[in-house]
């Protein structure tokens, strides 16, 4: 079976998927076509699209809020370990 006969063989079948389900709703193959080709996918598509652009814009409100909370966290470790900044000596801990 080559390349093409295996999607001519999907194809069909699709086809019949359709007809059978038209018919189960009183449509025709074309009517029920048009609704799921030209009205549900792309309508699902962009809800998807929509859906995919929130959690990225969420993803980077957390990223940022991650990197606040890690450089302040990162500041108080320091300050309090007496580490220097630029030479000079954090006074949570003076060196004599």
């Amino acid at each position: 079976m080559t390349y093409h006969q295996i999607i001519d063989d999907i194809f069909d079948y699709c086809v019949e998927l359709l007809i059978i389900a038209a018919r189960a709703i009183g449509m025709t193959y074309e009517e029920i076509n048009v609704w799921f080709f030209i009205v549900f996918e792309p309508l699902v598509f962009f809800m998807v699209l929509l859906y995919a652009l929130k959690l990225k814009t969420q993803n980077n409100h957390l990223k940022k809020q991650y990197q606040i909370a890690k450089s302040f966290t990162t500041t108080v470790i320091n300050e309090k370990a007496g580490i220097t900044y630029a030479g000079f000596q954090t006074d949570a801990h003076s060196v004599s």
